[in-house]
C-alpha cells in the first residue's frame, strides 16, 4: 500500500487533512438536513414532523394558528434561514472542502514523487499503469521521472529535426530577440533560439546532441497545464549562426502574437489589476513547484522567457487608439530551457557576463558560477520575477543611479539592492504578505534543516510559504 511507504510525518499530515475533510462533510450533511428543499434526511432526528415544530408567537390572540399555518410558518423560517445564513455557510464549506482536498492531493503527489520512493523504478513504472494513479494523472509525472532517468544515461530518442525541413517557410515573424513564429500545414509553431552557440559550424558534438535529445524528450512529454510548458517537437542546428533552437507547438491560437512579460512591462496599454498580478504570480510559482517535484531545474528563469499569446483581434499596436490591451495574465507559457536538466544531471556552469541576465541569477551563479545549480537558485529567480510583477517594472530598473548593477563587483550587491526595494515598495502595492513571499524567495529563509537528498523539506516549505500564500491572496481579493 502506497500510504505505508510514506514516512511517519507524511502519514500524520495526510490523516490530519482527512480528518478535516470528514468534519467538513459532517457539517455539510447537517446543513443540508436543514435545507427546506431537501427530500432526504442525512441523520435520524428525534422529531421528523414539521407539524410538531413549536409554533411561533401568535400574531393575534383572537385567531389561533392552525396546524397548517404553523407548518407553513416554520417552513418559511427555514427558507429565510437558508437564504440569509445557511446558503453562505454551504458555499464556505464547499470552498473549504475544495481547498483541503486539493491540499491532500498535493501532499500525496509530493510524497509519491519528491521523496525517496520517487526514485524507485518499480514504483514509477507502477504509477504509469495503475488505474487509480491514472485517474489522478500521476502517470504523467511518473513518465517524466522515467524520461529524466533515461536522459541521464543517454538513452533518449533522437529529436533532431532534419536540416532540409520546411519549418519557417510560411508566415515567419521574429518576436523580440530570441523567438520566431511560423506556420506549417495550418499549425502554428514557435522557435526558441538558445543563448549558447556551437563552436564548430560542422555540427553538434555527440555529448551535446545527447543532452539536447534528453531535454527535448522531457519537453515533448505530455504535462499537466500546471507546468505551463508547451509541447516541444524537437531541436535543430542552425549552421549559419551556429545556434541551436528548440521548436514548440504554439499554445496560442493560429495567428496570435506572443509577447514576453519583459515586453509587457514596457507597454503603457497593459494595465494589470491586483488580481491579475496575484494570478500570474501564483501560476508561475506552481510551475516552479511542479518542476521541483520531478527533480528538474530550469536554470534561466526570467521575465524575458515568459510568453503570453494574444489573439489577432486584440493586437498590441494600440498607441493611437488609447485602448487598453487585454492580456490573459493567468495563462503564461514558459520557455528558455537552454540549460534546463534533471537536477542530478551534470551542470555545465557556462560563463555568462550579461549583467541584465545576472539580475535574475543567485549570487553564486553570476558570471563564472561558483556552485552547482539547484532548486534554491530557481526559487531565487522566481523571487526576482515576482518583484517585477508586484512593481510592474523590470528588475534592471531597480538599480541605484550611483550604484549600477553592471558595475557591481560583489554578486551579493544585486541581491541586497533587490531586497531593499522589495521591503520598501511592495507593501504599498501588493501588501505585506506578498512582500514576505518575495523576500523569502530572495533570501532562501525557509527554515529547512537536515533535508533529504530530494529536498523534500524545501519543496514542502516552498509550497506552504510561497504557493499556498499566493493562492490565498488570489482567493481573498
Amino acid at each position: 500500500m502506497l500510504f505505508e511507504q510514506y514516512d511517519e510525518e507524511a502519514q500524520k499530515s495526510i490523516l490530519s487533512v482527512v480528518d478535516e475533510l470528514i468534519d467538513l462533510l459532517e457539517s455539510a450533511s447537517k446543513l443540508l438536513d436543514r435545507n427546506p428543499d431537501s427530500e432526504r434526511q442525512w441523520f435520524s432526528r428525534s422529531s421528523s414532523s414539521l407539524a410538531s415544530t413549536s409554533a411561533p408567537e401568535r400574531p393575534s390572540l383572537a385567531e389561533p394558528l392552525s396546524p397548517e399555518r404553523s407548518s407553513s410558518s416554520a417552513s418559511l423560517r427555514r427558507k429565510l434561514r437558508w437564504s440569509f445564513y445557511d446558503k453562505k455557510r454551504a458555499k464556505d464549506i464547499i470552498d473549504r472542502y475544495a481547498q483541503r482536498n486539493d491540499h491532500l492531493y498535493r501532499i500525496v503527489q509530493l510524497n509519491s514523487f519528491a521523496s525517496g520512493i520517487g526514485v524507485n523504478l518499480q514504483h514509477l513504472e507502477n504509477m504509469q499503469h495503475n488505474p487509480a494513479a491514472k485517474e489522478l494523472r500521476f502517470d504523467e509525472t511518473a513518465s517524466l521521472q522515467l524520461l529524466a532517468k533515461a536522459a541521464m544515461t543517454g538513452m533518449a530518442a533522437n529529436f533532431e529535426l532534419n536540416g532540409d525541413n520546411s519549418f519557417g517557410s510560411a508566415d515567419t515573424m521574429r518576436v523580440e530577440d530570441r523567438f520566431v513564429t511560423f506556420s506549417e500545414n495550418g499549425r502554428s509553431y514557435l522557435q526558441d533560439t538558445c543563448e549558447y552557440k556551437v563552436e564548430s559550424s560542422d555540427g553538434v558534438d555527440h555529448q551535446t546532441k545527447s543532452r539536447l535529445n534528453g531535454l527535448a524528450s522531457l519537453l515533448q512529454q505530455p504535462k499537466g497545464q500546471v507546468f505551463r510548458i508547451p509541447k516541444c517537437i524537437g531541436w535543430r542546428f542552425l549552421p549559419f549562426s551556429r545556434d541551436i533552437a528548440f521548436i514548440f507547438e504554439s499554445p496560442g491560437p493560429l495567428g496570435s502574437q506572443p509577447r514576453s512579460l519583459k515586453r509587457l512591462f514596457e507597454m503603457p496599454d497593459v494595465k494589470p489589476s491586483l488580481r491579475d498580478k496575484f494570478a500570474l504570480s501564483y501560476s508561475l510559482a506552481k510551475s516552479i513547484s511542479q518542476l521541483q517535484m520531478v527533480q528538474w531545474v530550469h536554470e534561466s528563469f526570467r521575465s524575458e522567457i515568459i510568453l503570453f499569446f494574444i489573439a489577432r483581434d486584440t493586437q498590441l499596436d494600440r498607441a493611437q487608439s488609447n485602448r487598453e490591451t487585454l492580456v490573459a495574465l493567468d495563462q503564461p507559457w514558459i520557455f528558455g530551457f537552454d540549460f534546463s536538466r534533471p537536477e542530478s544531471f551534470f551542470s555545465y556552469g557556462f560563463m555568462d557576463m550579461d549583467r541584465d541576465r545576472d539580475v535574475y541569477r543567485h549570487p553564486s551563479r553570476q558570471r563564472q558560477p561558483t556552485a552547482t545549480f539547484n532548486k534554491w537558485h530557481d526559487i531565487y529567480s522566481l523571487g526576482v520575477v515576482l518583484l517585477e510583477i508586484g512593481l510592474w517594472e523590470p528588475a534592471i530598473l531597480q538599480e541605484h543611479p550611483r550604484d549600477r548593477f553592471r558595475d557591481m563587483g560583489d554578486p551579493e550587491g544585486i541581491k541586497n539592492r533587490l531586497l531593499k526595494v522589495a521591503q520598501k515598495r511592495l507593501p504599498s502595492k501588493m501588501g505585506e504578505r506578498y512582500r514576505d513571499v518575495v523576500v523569502t524567495c530572495l533570501t532562501g529563509n525557509f527554515a529547512v534543516k537536515d533535508d533529504t537528498k530530494e529536498d523534500l523539506q524545501l519543496q514542502q516549505a516552498f509550497r506552504v510559504q510561497v504557493v499556498q500564500v499566493l493562492a490565498q491572496l488570489l482567493q481573498n481579493i
